[in-house]
């Protein structure tokens, strides 16, 4: 049985979670629409490879502070259905499909916090998430995260662990991934899959001879 690893934005949806989400709280008017320069600025940075972590998660986080958990679970429920749902890549289902058919198992790591990528992976049915994991203070949201920021050498640290816990090795793992941010898992894993890549990934993977999957 092999173990396959999903990014999930761009990958097995064509949407950022991140960027949607606060599309989302402006639209239903529980975010200020001067948020959306922001978003861009934050996206862009991401996209370079250049997040600052900590200023990013204090502006993405914003909206949880002092909110309860079945609060945000309802509206990412509901930022689901609106946003992201349409987005789901037939190819990924049809992938995971396949996977699960020759008695494999599928993950989901993601940089996105759990609250807003639990209802994508339900809905595709992955049993395991991976996640950016959200601080509570007697039931109430901080607006901080536990544990690391699950991106770049979070997401790859995150991995490692779960391999540990699976008692499996990173040469035998597969993982599907898109971003600049994801290379640092794609270069450790032993079956690295570029998915839907970004033009620095492409490349990157045409001189390292990787799979490179298109939706």
């Amino acid at each position: 049985m092999a173990h396959h690893f999903f990014d999930m934005d761009h990958t097995l949806i064509d949407n950022d979670c991140d960027v949607s989400w606060k599309a989302f709280l402006i639209e239903t008017g529980r975010a200020d629409a001067a948020q959306r320069a922001e978003v861009e600025r934050f996206y862009g940075a991401y996209e370079r490879n250049e997040l600052d972590e900590r200023s990013f998660l204090a502006f993405q986080l914003a909206e949880f502070v002092g909110q309860g958990q079945a609060t945000m679970r309802q509206l990412a429920e509901e930022h689901f259905e609106a946003k992201v749902r349409p987005t789901i890549f037939p190819q990924a289902w049809t992938l995971l499909a396949d996977i699960v058919a020759r008695g494999d198992q599928i993950h989901l790591l993601t940089a996105t916090n759990r609250i807003v990528a639990s209802p994508v992976a339900e809905y595709l049915t992955i049993p395991d998430v991976i996640a950016t994991e959200l601080e509570v203070d007697n039931n109430l949201y901080t607006g901080r995260i536990v544990d690391l920021y699950c991106c770049g050498p979070g997401k790859l640290e995150r991995l490692e662990r779960r391999c540990s816990q699976l008692e499996v090795e990173l040469r035998d793992i597969f993982y599907y991934g898109d971003s600049v941010s994801d290379v640092i898992v794609l270069e450790a894993v032993g079956h690295p899959v570029a998915t839907n890549p970004m033009p620095a990934v492409r490349e990157l993977a045409a001189r390292r001879h990787w799979p490179v999957l298109d939706f």
